[in-house]
């Protein structure tokens, strides 16, 4: 019988690996791995700092970070396996879901990609499809869609040592959650992330935090966990408008 059930274990399973990921970078923080500079072109009047790494960040992390994508992405895979299970047709090898963020490449795919499933639901995945979107490419499904495409073919994913501001982050993640979580590029570049702090910022207790980060695509500059936390929460709000097809 059909069923959601193994799509949200593998989303659960995500979880497991993001709270790895979360466990691993606390401990690899503890030893302070970072310490602020002066730039080069600092002055007395007006000082200024950046982070300069005194460690690299353990590999055991990247791993984390892309069984926790690679589980997310293949629970929408699982989605559509089930789809074509529930309108009562075989699913094939071809099954999975389309992430496209051009109109043709899904009109050229959908066929095989979603044969067998409801058209009702066949719909609804071309409805979460990036093209509709003015910024195809900052969507979640399209940045997941990449990460875990460089992750499987070519290396592990780029993170780097960087610190920000807290200021502005708690506002900006309420202002995402409240626009329905679909585009992280409202995260990634407005969450009081720098490079260049004041001597002020520097020496104010716990405004200035060192955190790990991507260093590639949409999600550069974006803490690896609170991106995870993002696409999780994605990947369960799409897979939940499809529960009245079970």
């Amino acid at each position: 019988m059909a069923s959601l059930d193994s799509v949200r274990q593998k989303i659960s399973h995500s979880e497991f690996h993001l709270n790895l990921v979360k466990s691993e970078i606390a401990e690899y923080l503890k030893a302070n791995p970072g310490e602020f500079v002066p730039r080069a072109s600092s002055t007395y009047d007006k000082p200024t700092f950046v982070l300069k790494p005194k460690s690299s960040i353990p590999e055991k992390i990247g791993l984390a970070v892309g069984d926790c994508l690679q589980n997310l992405r293949s629970s929408l895979d699982y989605l559509v396996w089930e789809l074509v299970l529930e309108a009562r047709n075989t699913p094939s090898e071809k099954n999975s879901f389309p992430i496209c963020t051009k109109t043709k490449v899904f009109q050229d795919c959908k066929a095989a990609r979603l044969a067998g499933v409801d058209p009702a639901a066949a719909a609804l995945v071309e409805a979460f499809q990036p093209y509709h979107d003015g910024q195809p490419d900052a969507t979640s499904l399209a940045i997941l869609d990449k990460l875990t495409n460089i992750n499987k073919h070519r290396r592990l994913l780029l993170t780097e040592l960087s610190s920000f501001s807290v200021q502005n982050m708690f506002a900006t993640w309420d202002a995402w959650m409240k626009a329905g979580g679909g585009d992280l590029s409202t995260l990634a570049h407005d969450t009081g992330i720098g490079k260049v702090f004041t001597a002020e910022q520097v020496n104010m207790q716990g405004d200035v935090i060192q955190f790990i980060a991507f260093n590639e695509g949409a999600v550069k500059d974006m803490e690896v966990g609170f991106a995870l936390d993002a696409f999780v929460i994605y990947a369960n709000i799409l897979v939940d408008r499809f529960a009245g097809f079970f």
